[in-house]
Order: C-alpha cells, then sequence, then structure tokens
C-alpha cells in the first residue's frame, strides 16, 4: 500500500494547520483567563490590606487623640 504525501494544498495538511491554531488559540485563552481570574484575587487581597491598614491607622490615631486630651485634661486638673 502506497501512501499518498501531504503537500501544501492538500487538505489534510490544511486541516491538521487549523486544527493546531485552534488549540493554541484555546489554550491561550484559558492562560488569559487564569491570569486574569488571578490578577483580580491579588487586586481583591491588596483593597483589603490597604482597607485594614488605614482603620488600624484611623484607630491608632483616634487612641492618640483620646490619650492627649485625658493627659490635658488631668494636667488641667492638678493645676486647679
Amino acid at each position: 500500500m502506497i501512501q499518498k504525501q501531504a503537500t501544501w494544498s492538500s487538505p489534510i495538511y490544511m486541516q491538521s494547520i487549523l486544527q493546531f491554531h485552534e488549540e493554541r488559540e484555546e489554550e491561550e485563552e484559558k492562560k488569559k483567563k487564569k491570569t486574569k481570574k488571578r490578577k483580580k484575587k491579588k487586586k481583591k487581597k491588596k483593597k483589603k490590606k490597604k482597607k485594614k491598614k488605614k482603620k488600624k491607622k484611623k484607630k491608632k490615631k483616634k487612641k492618640k487623640k483620646k490619650k492627649k486630651k485625658e493627659e490635658e485634661e488631668e494636667e488641667k486638673n492638678n493645676g486647679l
């Protein structure tokens, strides 16, 4: 049995090329989706961390203000 060699114009060759490109495209899409998901997750985590930091800073500031107020009050009471 003699096998026919694939040439540039043969439909078998063209079909294999198309299939290869389709598979490659699908893989790239999957990769993009994964990357997008990962970036979204990272962004969310960063936002959460920033929010937490801001809250902590605000709490610290409030505590400092309260302490200062108490010291002034104490000073005022001691002065009288």
